[in-house]
């Protein structure tokens, strides 16, 4: 009988997959010692970045359903709908992470 591939769950926090199946993470640090950084780090550290090419073969054995895992992302950048603008209606199975989140990465 052929086993089943788990999912590490830790990665799967930290890292979210595009369409196309790259991977995009965080910088490290934003919060510790957040005063003596300039405001322009901090910003930097706020986005997302591609994870290094040599690493994905390493995200493939510890995401191995990767392709199941769906970014969903309602409003604006910040958030809040634009006005007049009617919200999109979430996708057949989706589950927030969070009570009212409108960001949120979902198994399904």
């Amino acid at each position: 009988m052929k086993q089943k591939l788990k999912t590490h769950k830790a990665m799967a926090k930290r890292v979210k997959v595009t369409g196309s199946g790259k991977f995009l993470r965080r910088k490290i640090a934003i919060n510790h010692l957040r005063r003596n950084k300039s405001p322009r780090a901090v910003r930097s550290m706020d986005k997302y970045f591609p994870l290094a090419t040599s690493d994905t073969r390493r995200m493939k054995r510890l995401l191995p359903y990767r392709d199941q895992l769906i970014c969903v992302t309602y409003g604006g950048e910040r958030g809040e709908e634009d006005v007049g603008d009617t919200p999109t209606p979430p996708p057949k199975g989706y589950r927030p992470l969070e009570p009212r989140s409108r960001k949120a990465c979902t198994w399904l």
